[in-house]
C-alpha cells in the first residue's frame, strides 16, 4: 500500500495512461475547452522520428477574431488495413452517384470559418452569385506541384462548376512544360527556352503569376500550335518587357491570318485581348522580333469564372515567394484573379524526420499563404492539405512519418490567418491510406492520383464548396 499521497496520484495516473496507450488502444478526443487531448496508438508513440505526432495538440480559440467549432474538426483516428478498404470503398461508391441536392452535404473535410463576421470563401461566392449577370470573369489561380500539373485536378474542377455556373475554355496555357496537358494539345518549336522560379532560374526579368516565364532565342522567331479541346469566348495573351519591333501573328488551321498584334508595351507585364473573331480551336501562334517575355496565353468565357492551373513539378511551394509582393499584386488585378487555392506538400515528405523539420516547413507554408493572402487584397484563399505519400519499408509500403503533423501545422495556419482549408489526408483515410488507393487503382504508391482518385477528391471538394455556398446564401438573405 502506498502511503505518500502525491506518490499515489501519480502512480495511478502513470498506470491509467500505459492501459491508454498500449492497452486500450484510445485513439480519439477529449476537449477541455481551448485544449485538445489526442491518445494515439502504441506504434504510433513509439515511433522513431515521429515525436511531432504528438500526444497532445493545443487548439487555441480566440473568441475576438473567429470561432472555431473543435467538434466539427476531424481528428485522425487510425484505422486497420481492413476499416480503411471499407472506408474506401464507400468513398468510390458515393463519388459514382450523381451529384444532386441530396448528395450535397456538411463536408468534415472543409474548414471556412470566420474571422469578425466574413468567411474566407465569401469573395469566391459572391463571384459564383453575380456569375450569370456580371459582365466581367472571375479567376481562381490553382497553384500545386505535379499532383495538379497538366491541368489534371483544376480540370475536374473546372467541369464540375460548370454544371451550375459560367465557365467556358481552358483557362491559362503556358508556352512550354514538360508534361502533357490534359484539356488542350501543344507544339512549341525549339526556340522557347522555359524559365521557373524552380529550375532555370533567370536574372533580370519577371516571373509571370504562375512562376514561370518563356523567352525565345537565339532565333528572332519562334512558334507554338494549340488545339483547345473545348469551347471558349476570349483569348489573351500574357508578356511583358516588349519592344517596339516585336510581334505576335495568329493563325487558323488552315493558314488564315486571324490577327496581328505589336508587344511594344515595356512594363513588366501586360494582358491583350487577341480578338479573335470566330472561335477557332485550332491556332498557329508566330513571334517575331526581338523576345519580350512571355507569360502565357488564356482561353476563357467573356462572363463567369475561370480556373487557372499553376503547376511546377517537384516544387515545394516557397520557391513562388520569389515573385515579389508588388509584382503579384499588379498580376492578379489585371487579370481579375480573385482567389487563389494553394495545393503543396508531397515534396517535403522526405524531410519530416523531426519536430524541428516539420515546424520548419510549417512556419513555410504559413508565409507562402500569407504571400498569396496580401496579394489577393479582399480575395479568397483555399489552402488544400497535404496528402498521404507512401515508401517502401521492408518488403511494404508505409506512409512516411508526420504527414499528418505538417497537414495539422498547414491546417493550422489557414484557420489562424482566415483562410479556407480543405483535409485532403483525411478524406484519403488518413496514415497508410495510400497503400489502400493504389491497391484500388485510385493513385500511385508515390501519392500522385489516377483519374479516378482525382474524380473522387474533387468531387467530394466540389460538394463541399457548393454545401458552404448554399450557406453563404442564407445569410445573403
Amino acid at each position: 500500500m502506498l502511503k505518500n499521497k502525491p506518490v499515489q496520484f501519480i502512480f495511478y495516473l502513470l498506470s491509467f495512461l500505459f492501459l491508454a496507450v498500449f492497452v486500450l488502444k484510445i485513439d480519439g478526443k477529449i476537449l477541455f475547452k481551448n485544449y485538445q487531448i489526442k491518445f494515439v496508438s502504441d506504434h504510433q508513440f513509439i515511433k522513431k522520428g515521429s515525436s511531432t505526432t504528438s500526444a497532445i495538440e493545443k487548439k487555441r480559440v480566440d473568441s475576438s477574431s473567429h470561432f472555431i467549432d473543435t467538434s466539427k474538426i476531424c481528428v485522425y483516428q487510425e484505422k486497420t488495413e481492413d476499416q480503411l478498404g471499407n472506408y474506401v470503398d464507400s468513398l468510390v461508391l458515393v463519388t459514382s452517384q450523381e451529384i444532386n441536392e441530396s448528395t450535397i452535404k456538411e463536408s468534415p473535410f472543409l474548414f471556412n470559418y470566420p474571422v469578425n463576421g466574413v468567411y474566407p470563401l465569401d469573395a469566391f461566392f459572391e463571384s459564383l452569385y453575380s456569375s450569370d449577370t456580371s459582365t466581367g470573369l472571375y479567376r481562381i489561380a490553382h497553384y500545386g506541384d505535379s499532383q495538379i500539373e497538366g491541368d489534371r485536378m483544376t480540370a475536374e474542377l473546372r467541369k464540375l462548376f460548370k454544371t451550375k455556373f459560367p465557365c467556358d475554355g481552358v483557362g491559362y496555357v503556358p508556352m512550354k512544360d514538360i508534361t502533357d496537358p490534359v484539356t488542350y494539345l501543344r507544339q512549341s518549336d525549339a526556340s522557347w527556352n522555359r524559365y521557373t522560379v524552380f529550375t532555370n532560374k533567370i536574372k533580370g526579368f519577371a516571373y509571370g503569376q504562375g512562376g514561370s516565364v518563356y523567352r525565345y532565342s537565339p532565333a528572332t522567331k519562334a512558334t507554338i500550335t494549340l488545339n483547345i479541346l473545348t469551347s471558349y469566348k476570349k483569348s489573351y495573351l500574357y508578356y511583358g518587357y516588349g519592344s517596339d519591333s516585336s510581334f505576335v501573328d495568329v493563325y487558323s488551321s488552315r493558314n488564315n491570318l486571324l490577327a496581328t498584334h505589336q508587344l511594344d508595351k515595356k512594363t513588366v507585364f501586360n494582358r491583350i485581348d487577341l480578338g479573335l473573331s470566330s472561335n477557332e480551336t485550332n491556332l498557329h501562334f508566330v513571334f517575331r522580333g526581338p523576345s519580350p517575355s512571355v507569360y502565357g496565353v488564356s482561353f476563357d468565357g467573356n462572363k463567369g469564372i475561370q480556373f487557372d492551373n499553376y503547376g511546377l513539378r517537384g516544387q515545394s511551394g516557397d520557391d513562388l515567394m520569389l515573385i515579389p509582393q508588388s509584382q503579384l499584386i499588379e498580376m492578379f488585378t489585371k487579370t481579375n484573379t480573385g482567389m487563389a487555392i494553394v495545393q503543396f506538400g508531397g515534396n517535403v515528405v522526405q524531410g519530416l524526420k523531426t519536430e524541428s523539420s516539420v515546424n520548419f516547413y510549417g512556419d513555410m507554408y504559413t508565409k507562402l499563404y500569407l504571400h498569396f493572402q496580401s496579394a489577393l487584397k479582399k480575395g479568397s484563399m483555399l489552402v488544400i492539405g497535404i496528402n498521404d505519400v507512401s515508401r517502401s519499408v521492408n518488403g511494404t509500403y508505409e506512409s512516411y512519418p508526420n504527414i499528418g503533423a505538417l497537414r495539422y501545422l498547414q491546417r493550422k495556419a489557414a484557420i489562424d490567418k482566415g483562410m479556407a482549408f480543405f483535409d485532403i489526408y483525411q478524406l484519403m483515410g488518413g496514415e497508410n491510406s495510400i497503400k489502400i488507393w493504389n491497391q484500388k487503382g485510385l493513385a500511385s504508391k508515390d501519392g500522385h492520383f489516377g483519374d479516378k482518385g482525382r474524380n473522387i477528391v474533387c468531387k467530394e471538394l466540389y460538394k463541399a464548396l457548393i454545401f458552404e455556398y448554399k450557406k453563404y446564401l442564407q445569410r445573403k438573405k
